[in-house]
């Protein structure tokens, strides 16, 4: 098997590298500051669309947070079918919506 390597696409001799929204390097993984931040700016969700958006961007995250899918069962029960695409937004969500913003700032192992 010859294996060939493009100059372009390597990276040899960096401390850390940039791959798939996270630094990889120095025996650690961190997320890229930009997606962070877009994170922390996300609006309070109106609509399932807008929720569904955020639990993606959310979810590429989710090895940064524990117990990812019992902190999310107030948000994804608002996407089920039974529910009307406006949203009714109460304390569980809020709660949930800001536990997921404060585990995007203090990551978690």
């Amino acid at each position: 098997m010859q294996l060939t390597l493009r100059p372009t696409k390597c990276s040899v001799g960096f401390s850390s590298v940039s791959y798939l929204g996270h630094y990889v390097g120095n025996h650690s993984l961190q997320t890229k500051s930009d997606l962070v931040e877009k994170i922390l700016q996300a609006p309070k969700p109106t609509n399932k669309q807008q929720l569904r958006s955020f639990l993606g961007l959310i979810g590429f995250h989710r090895k940064f947070i524990p117990n990812f899918a019992t902190v999310a069962v107030p948000l994804t029960d608002l996407t089920k079918k039974d529910q009307p695409n406006q949203l009714k937004w109460g304390e569980a969500q809020d709660r949930a919506f800001e536990t997921f913003k404060s585990y995007i700032v203090n990551p978690q192992f």
